[in-house]
This record gives structure tokens, C-alpha cells and sequence, in this order.
């Protein structure tokens, strides 16, 4: 059964890291869940960096993210979610039953909870302290390390989900060599060496 991996904003907006996670999902290889407050992070990096039209763009992946996986959208419990509606770059309250090392980051853990994911997958691995989440059932994973796991345990599943998540870069679709440079530079190095050295590669 495919593990419930909840996202945090950081895994899901870059284009090619949430191209390889979804792919995953639409293979089968893990269940995403995700949360409004997610989204607002997500939204408002999409807004300061890129403007209303790429803010626009993540409201209509995300409503399309939960058309596709309509029991992956989940709420941080009461008193835990951001402060002010979606969080939009503001500091979150600390709730009452949650505490990490920036409350900003207690309605991310308070949504995969309420998701039932056993990973949440983030670059912020510092702000998931390992024992505190462990106390809770869920584990914080780097979004590489969690490809690479996949990709070695399902090489032809990930090689197609790959061959998916490059389809909007054909530079980098166009080699395994390519693929690798742009994979690394996604921060997700150890799947660029599983690519480099032929392990896995798109069109597998």
C-alpha cells in the first residue's frame, strides 16, 4: 500500500520537485495529501516572485490537485492553522497542542496528522524535529531521499513518473545527462545519480 506523504509549500513549488512527487502519486507510488494553508504558502511564493498570473496558475493546480485526490486536501486542527485565513508570509499561532521550533510550521505538522500521513515531505527538515514527530507517528523526508527510496524499490514506475515530470522541460528531456544536471540543480542530487549512472532514466 502506498505510503499517505503529506507536502509541504517548499515540495511543491518548484515546478520539476512537484512534477516528480505528483507523478509519483499518479504511479501509485505514494498517496499526496496536502492543506489550504499549504496552498496560501505556496500561492503567495508564486504571487511575490512571479506576480497574480503565476498566483492564479497554483490555485488552478491545486484545485486540479484535489479533483484528482479529493481525500488528500486536509485542515490543521482548530487554533493551529495560520493566523490570518491562508498564511500569506505571516508568523502562525503556536495552537494548543502543537509546538515546533517555528510556530510557523505547527499547522503544516497539524494537517499531516490530520491527513493520517506516515512522511511529510520537506527541504525544512531542521524545523520537523525527529523525535517529536516520531512521538506522533509521522516522519519528516527529504524530498530526495524519498524519490530515491521509490525509485530503487519501483525503478519502472519512477522512470515513467520521471519521463512525466520532464515533459515541461524538454531540454532536460532530452538526455540523461541533462535530465541529471536539472534534477541536481532541484535539489534532489541523489536521484540526478541514479539518472547519471543509468538506474533510472525517462523514457525507462
Amino acid at each position: 500500500m502506498a505510503p499517505r506523504v503529506f507536502l509541504d509549500a517548499n515540495v511543491l513549488y518548484p515546478q520539476l520537485v512537484r512534477g516528480c512527487l505528483l507523478s509519483a502519486a499518479v504511479e501509485g507510488l505514494i498517496v499526496p495529501c496536502w492543506s489550504p494553508g499549504v496552498v496560501g504558502e505556496w500561492a503567495h511564493t508564486a504571487l511575490r516572485q512571479h506576480g497574480p498570473q503565476a498566483e492564479a496558475e497554483v490555485r488552478a493546480e491545486a484545485a486540479s490537485m484535489a479533483a484528482r485526490w479529493p481525500d488528500g486536501l486536509a485542515e490543521a486542527a482548530p487554533g493551529e492553522g495560520p493566523l490570518i485565513g491562508e498564511r500569506t508570509g505571516a508568523e502562525a499561532g503556536p495552537g494548543p497542542g502543537l509546538t515546533l521550533p517555528d510556530a510557523g510550521d505547527v499547522h503544516v505538522l497539524s494537517a499531516a496528522l490530520a491527513a493520517g500521513a506516515g512522511f511529510l515531505a520537506t527541504f525544512n527538515l531542521r524545523d520537523f524535529p525527529p523525535r517529536k514527530l516520531r512521538d506522533l507517528g509521522v516522519a519528516a523526508i527529504h524530498p530526495d531521499a524519498l524519490l530515491w527510496e521509490i525509485a530503487g524499490r519501483e525503478p519502472e514506475a519512477m522512470a515513467r513518473a520521471l519521463t512525466r515530470a520532464l515533459g515541461p522541460f524538454p531540454k532536460l528531456a532530452a538526455s540523461a545527462q541533462e535530465a541529471a544536471g536539472g534534477l541536481k540543480r532541484a535539489r534532489l542530487p541523489r536521484l540526478a545519480k541514479m539518472v547519471k549512472r543509468g538506474e533510472i532514466g525517462p523514457g525507462a
